[in-house]
């Protein structure tokens, strides 16, 4: 799960593509036919928001990313 403050929807997605890419990337010596992917589940907290609520939100947004196919990101809201 990833949590912004207060950040649009398109600035949410670069930094959280770049991370998963990052991820991607990741080799593992001894290990090179392992490749790692992430789902990411991301959401933009406002001020005065309750973070329990965030919370839920990115991680709703993160198991909507494993349905759509893995090695996504999704963003609540943005459906």
């Amino acid at each position: 799960m990833v949590i912004l403050y207060r950040c649009d929807i398109n600035h949410i997605y670069n930094i959280t593509e770049r991370l998963r890419k990052k991820i991607k990337q990741i080799k593992i010596p001894k290990y090179e036919s392992i490749h790692i992917t992430v789902s990411i589940g991301a959401y933009s907290y406002e001020s005065g928001e309750d973070i329990d609520d965030a919370i839920k939100k990115a991680d709703i947004a993160m198991y909507q990313a494993k349905k759509a196919g893995k090695d996504r990101v999704s963003i609540y809201g943005n459906q």
